[in-house]
């Protein structure tokens, strides 16, 4: 069951308010309820859609919607600003996601957004500087807020400015309702419409699926791709998969933007394409998304450090499933993790497995795409230059770790790794990150291509 609370708030020059949480369960999925028919899914409102009777002259703040998170503290109308917080119970992941809707505001007129960092701990975490604290404001506040008039295409504020235990957002109004958020929205509902709309473009091609089912009832979307006449059995497999973590949106436009360009009619697409056969999850923790949650280290488990025997989450269980059907068949190529860092990171990196959890070719294969990604990747954002070894130093369960659970699993010579995407750099936007995705795409074909061949169609 889904718990929530619409926040219309403008009654008077000052008013306060806060939003209830979010809950609820259902069964696991099955193993064998990997790739069943995706159904329609309904979409995320845009921001000047539903309601009525409000006074437009009066702001008010909205969360009832997909994704939708905040916790206002207070709405001045004169100065015309709103003091809020993240709306995320930390029991369900760190409270660094916020999302929502204004009304109200005049074409035109600033807008002034003041935000702080929720005061509830986290007594769950494993992280020594974090257990039993509140979360930093800097995880919440990125350089540049979110904000969009449809939902769909989203542009940046200018820089914030910190005050204090505020970070204030100026951002000037170009119609009565506008959506704000931490990063570019991305939710479960668009990522099933956004695989049927290349299932209809591209039907020889693409399948829509469902990975599961989620705790909530959720459809996990799945898209799966290959073209031409080769035998899926003689074709290796690529599996790429986003948003572990829910806060982390940008992850989810990466995997867009690596679909978009696997589809696209470039040679290495198309080769890629009809070499491989290729497995695209645009997020993975559903009900933490479709709920505003933070999901890092929500309770029982992260999904990130689920990947076990008996995972609690049907994404992951379903995925491992999956993933089991492809390297008994010998057709493992790749599997990249698709995540964003810390606020402090500026560079892409790539968690790996430790040389303790690798193979001497996947060591070998890891090598080449760090090579790779220098030349690729540093054309979208800087790369790191050595890898990050998730062992025992990193994290105590480095095991239950996505990349490190295939690496153990996989054969020789699969490529495992989780590719961190910066968010709060200048190009931490929704065409930056698609942009990524695309540049990913292109990494992939340079590694498995024949590297002595003079073109790509060969």
């Amino acid at each position: 069951m889904q718990l929530r609370s619409r926040l219309l708030i403008g009654l008077g020059s000052l008013v306060f308010m806060s939003i209830s949480m979010v809950g609820g369960c259902s069964r696991p999925a099955k193993p064998s309820e990997a790739f069943v028919e995706l159904p329609n899914q309904p979409a995320e409102p845009p921001a000047g859609a539903g309601g009525s009777g409000l006074l437009l002259s009066e702001l008010t703040v909205e969360t009832d919607f997909e994704g939708g998170s905040a916790k206002v503290v207070a709405i001045d109308q004169q100065e015309r600003s709103i003091r809020f917080e993240p709306g995320g119970d930390p029991r369900h992941g760190w409270p660094c996601w916020w999302n929502f809707r204004i009304r109200g505001a005049r074409p035109g007129e600033t807008l002034t957004l003041r935000l702080r960092a929720l005061s509830e701990s986290i007594p769950q975490s494993a992280y020594g500087w974090l257990k039993d604290k509140p979360l930093s404001l800097d995880w919440a506040s990125p350089s540049r807020a979110a904000w969009s008039i449809d939902g769909e295409n989203w542009q940046r504020t200018e820089p914030g400015t910190r005050e204090g235990h505020w970070m204030i957002y100026r951002l000037k109004a170009t119609t009565d309702a506008l959506l704000v958020a931490w990063g570019p929205t991305y939710t479960p509902s668009r990522a099933g419409e956004f695989a049927h709309a290349c299932a209809r473009q591209h039907p020889a091609v693409v399948k829509a699926e469902s990975l599961c089912q989620s705790r909530d009832g959720r459809s996990v979307t799945l898209l799966r791709i290959a073209e031409g006449p080769r035998p899926i059995p003689q074709r290796g497999a690529i599996w790429v998969q986003a948003r572990q973590h829910a806060w982390e949106s940008g992850s989810s436009w990466i995997a867009q933007g690596f679909t978009e360009w696997l589809l696209a009619d470039s040679l290495e697409a198309t080769w890629l394409r009809q070499h491989h056969e290729i497995f695209v999850v645009p997020v993975m923790d559903v009900d933490h998304v479709a709920s505003g949650q933070g999901g890092k280290e929500a309770i029982p488990q992260d999904q990130n450090r689920d990947w076990t025997d008996r995972p609690h989450w049907p994404e992951v269980a379903a995925a491992q499933a999956a993933i089991r059907v492809l390297i008994r068949a010998d057709r493992m190529s790749a599997f990249i993790d698709l995540h964003n860092p810390g606020p402090n990171d500026r560079a892409i990196h790539f968690h790996t497995p430790p040389d303790e959890g690798t193979k001497p070719g996947q060591r070998a294969a890891i090598d080449r795409f760090n090579l790779l990604a220098k030349t690729h990747l540093s054309k979208v954002m800087p790369v790191q230059e050595k890898v990050v070894k998730s062992g025992a130093n990193y994290n105590p369960n480095w095991m239950q770790m996505s990349h490190c659970w295939v690496a153990a699993h996989a054969p020789e010579n699969t490529l495992a790794l989780c590719i961190e995407t910066p968010w709060n750099i200048d190009q931490s936007s929704q065409e930056g990150y698609r942009r990524m995705g695309a540049a990913i795409g292109l990494t992939i074909f340079k590694q498995f291509h024949d590297k002595d061949s003079t073109s790509p169609d060969k």
